[in-house]
């Protein structure tokens, strides 16, 4: 089993999990599961775009976190669908949302 760590910047390496951390019989599934996963690296231009975002919704009345400004720049920039529980908290336009996700 593997865990995804971060030592430097840009920098990520593979550590065993504990045997506590994953259900016995799940190993294979989570390690593949985590192999598929892809990176996206908080740059310049996400971070100005979700400055924009907070911007444009504080002018709104609406108040977005950080983490939210960022996950929907993050997804704007790369044309990604984001999967998500909270489609409140992202009231932008272009975010597009996986179908079928809450379902």
């Amino acid at each position: 089993m593997i865990r995804w760590t971060n030592p430097m910047p840009y920098q990520y390496k593979r550590e065993p999990l504990n045997d506590d951390e994953v259900k016995s019989g799940e190993e294979e599934k989570t390690n593949s599961f985590l192999e598929s996963l892809k990176i996206y690296v908080l740059d310049g231009k996400i971070a100005n775009k979700a400055g924009e975002y907070i911007r444009e919704y504080q002018k709104k009345g609406i108040t977005l976190l950080l983490p939210d400004a960022l996950i929907a720049a993050t997804c704007t920039i790369n044309n990604l669908a984001l999967a998500t529980y909270n489609i409140k908290h992202y009231p932008m336009p272009r975010i597009k949302f996986v179908q079928n996700f809450l379902k």
